[in-house]
């Protein structure tokens, strides 16, 4: 996660960047696992998801990480570059930037890890639930 702000950040381990809004960060692991054709494991403790909003969608039986999220930014980078980058968001004044997971290699597929130290597949959407927003 990098600031999109005036000050440029080096990053050697970029990898790509992409706005989760269209299909949420589930959609961001999902094309990632398919491309890297690897294993994406998300850290439901980490995942910045405001408490309004996991009680909104516990309510109307939506998951989060398939939500619009517009005005967000994922980034994948390499290990030595991840720290340096949400040290360097976060100094910026983003204080929701976080290192949310890892890419290890694997089946094509999404695992959240959860708050209980369990884990759950993540499926990949097959239709979209939220019309865009843009």
């Amino acid at each position: 996660m990098l600031p999109v702000t005036g000050t440029k950040m080096r990053m050697p381990e970029l990898r790509f960047m992409r706005d989760p809004s269209h299909g949420g960060m589930a959609t961001v692991a999902q094309e990632t696992a398919c491309v890297a054709a690897a294993s994406v494991w998300l850290f439901e403790q980490q995942l910045p998801i405001r408490n309004q909003v996991a009680r909104i969608c516990e309510i109307l039986g939506c998951d989060p990480l398939e939500l619009v999220c517009e005005g967000r930014m994922a980034a994948l980078l390499g290990p030595a570059s991840a720290a340096a980058a949400v040290g360097g968001t976060r100094a910026g004044g983003f204080s929701d930037a976080r290192d949310v997971g890892v890419v290890e290699p694997g089946a094509s597929r999404v695992v959240l890890q959860t708050m209980l130290d369990g884990e759950r597949t993540l499926p990949e959407l097959d239709d979209d639930p939220i019309p865009r927003t843009c």
